[in-house]
């Protein structure tokens, strides 16, 4: 059967085709072509909750990739959190070098006070940081910025209300309510009692959030259709992940490793975690019964003792960070991508396709993505067909072939970060026209 779900453009909420501007072509890390309209030059402000940085995580890739764009032809200025071994110089000068002219990375001590009147989720508690408010406040004051780019939900909350500072754009890379409402629909018992408060807490607090921007930006089309009919405070446009597929070229198959699967994710983010708990536990053993040769990497930083207890010599392998993903894709003769819970759009599908790697995702894990089921990837959410189609694939090279090319066209096509660099480029002009007008 073809299944798809097709993600939209980031051209803006009114554009639902998930065509990219015709313009989106000329636009690249070294700016737009001469052929391109004039753009509103502006002042932009990006405040994330880590560094962005290139192969790190998806979200600190899309945050680099972006930023190396867009400061081709605007002042990009970056004001981040930043764990202790990510204060060094070496997170600067990444941005520096990709365009950014002033980096500020601020030490994360989050004010664990607590909130007796329940209005903040215990999930955005780790971003809240006195310090925090006071360095932005200070960079605001510093500089005219026209725009402010917040990124990720728990950084939301220390935006100027709109109209007390720059025009205010909020990326929404994943909803906590949606996925705190898929968790409740799972669980039994009298734990629903206690999701059903975390839940309906959590869509208060986000949809509150809104209210503080003029553009709210979803990366996934399922997430803004849900912030739309829930009443956003602000317009809701779609910017999907992307990727540079330019630097992940498909290797030659004779450098593939026999029998090897691949399983790429922060495992920091307990979607993941469970991912890969259930893939090594249930789908792994049933894929080995047709294939004995098969053997999987969990790639990703900052494992849990969940994961790296999952560790098996010849069967399991737990690398943590590995600082360049092309050479474990280039071995893997499948990408899994077993992903059960959580929203957004995984950035690991769209790597994987780039590379003309084959893969195998349950439907959540493609979700927003322009995904065909047996064209660019096998879909099952059942353990049975998921270890199928793994199984299959490690026994059919042609099959490996026709999915990995079917998939590194899609990425081409619809995703490379030039195209949807160049559509949020838009949003900000949109934004800023009236100035210029």
């Amino acid at each position: 059967m073809r299944r798809a779900t097709r993600c939209s453009s980031a051209a803006g909420a009114d554009n639902r085709s998930g065509t990219p501007p015709a313009a989106s072509s000329a636009f690249s890390a070294t700016g737009r072509s001469a052929a391109s309209p004039p753009e509103v030059v502006a002042q932009v402000l990006w405040l994330t909750p880590f560094p962005p940085a290139p192969a790190t995580s998806a979200g600190a890739g899309r945050m680099f990739e972006l930023i190396r764009r867009l400061a081709a032809h605007h002042r990009v200025d970056v004001l981040s959190f930043a764990a202790d071994d990510e204060l060094g110089s070496d997170a600067t000068r990444t941005l520096e070098r990709a365009g950014a002219r002033h980096v500020r990375l601020v030490p994360r001590q989050p004010d664990r006070r607590s909130d007796w009147l329940g209005l903040r989720p215990a999930a955005v508690a780790e971003y809240r940081d006195p310090t925090m408010a006071h360095a932005l406040a200070a960079t605001l004051a510093s500089r005219a910025y026209d725009l402010l780019q917040v990124e990720y939900g728990p950084m939301a909350e220390y935006a100027p209300r709109r109209g007390a500072g720059p025009h205010g754009v909020w990326t929404v890379h994943e909803l906590g309510c949606a996925r705190l409402r898929d968790e409740l629909a799972r669980r039994r018992g009298p734990v629903r009692a206690l999701l059903a408060y975390r839940y309906l807490q959590m869509l208060r607090y986000e949809l509150s959030l809104t209210a503080r921007f003029d553009l709210i930006v979803a990366i996934a089309e399922a997430e803004a259709r849900e912030l739309r009919e829930r009443g956003a405070a602000a317009p809701v446009a779609v910017s999907p992940m992307g990727v540079d597929t330019r630097a992940f070229p498909p290797a030659p198959p004779e450098v593939e490793e026999p029998g090897l699967i691949l399983l790429v994710g922060f495992f920091g983010h307990a979607p993941n975690v469970d991912a890969a708990r259930w893939f090594v536990g249930d789908v792994l053993p049933r894929v080995r019964v047709a294939r004995p040769a098969a053997h999987v990497a969990l790639v990703g930083r900052e494992p849990p003792p969940a994961v790296r207890a999952l560790a098996e010599p010849r069967l399991v392998e737990v690398t943590g960070f590995v600082p360049d993903l092309r050479p474990w894709l280039a071995r893997a003769q499948v990408v899994v991508v077993p992903v059960r819970e959580g929203g957004g759009v995984r950035g690991k599908v769209l790597e994987a396709w780039a590379a003309a790697r084959p893969v195998v995702a349950t439907a959540r894990g493609v979700a927003g993505l322009e995904a065909y089921d047996g064209e660019n990837v096998l879909v099952a959410d059942d353990v049975a067909t998921f270890a199928g189609h793994v199984a299959r694939l490690l026994g059919d090279a042609e099959l490996r072939r026709r999915l990995g090319a079917a998939g590194r066209a899609t990425a081409e096509a619809r995703y490379d970060w030039d195209a949807i660099a160049a559509a949020h480029a838009e949003l900000y002009d949109r934004l800023l026209a009236p100035r210029a007008a």
